[in-house]
């Protein structure tokens, strides 16, 4: 295995969590805390695809994110990449999380581009 090299993570990622809160009303809502500043990453595409639905056309994409080690990441955390003004925030739900080699030393994570559900704070 090839070493992690520092050039291959040119990306920024931020990550929020999940938070159960209570609004106003009494209500429970699920509202995503920003718990991280950002994290550099590599982002790779896995397995492209498109498919149709009610008729538009909709991008469904597999990525192989990949990271230093960090202890704290779960799979129910949302990775956002910040872009430029002009160009859409792009949310990646984690699907697995692999420790490479065991070593501590890189995560390979594999997620779905997704839309942003909740509130991001």
């Amino acid at each position: 295995m090839k070493p992690l090299r520092a050039g291959d993570l040119r990306f920024k990622l931020n990550i929020y969590r999940a938070v159960q809160n209570r609004n106003d009303a009494g209500e429970t809502v699920t509202t995503r805390d920003f718990i991280h500043p950002p994290v550099s990453a590599g982002i790779r595409t896995a397995t492209p695809r498109e498919r149709e639905r009610a008729n538009v056309q909709e991008h469904v994409g597999a990525f192989t994110i990949t990271m230093r080690y960090r202890r704290d990441l779960r799979t129910d955390d949302l990775l956002v990449q910040k872009r430029e003004p002009e160009a859409p925030d792009r949310a990646f739900t984690i699907a697995a999380i692999e420790n490479v080699d065991e070593r501590n030393r890189e995560l390979r994570l594999t997620a779905f581009e997704t839309t942003v559900t909740g509130v991001l704070r």
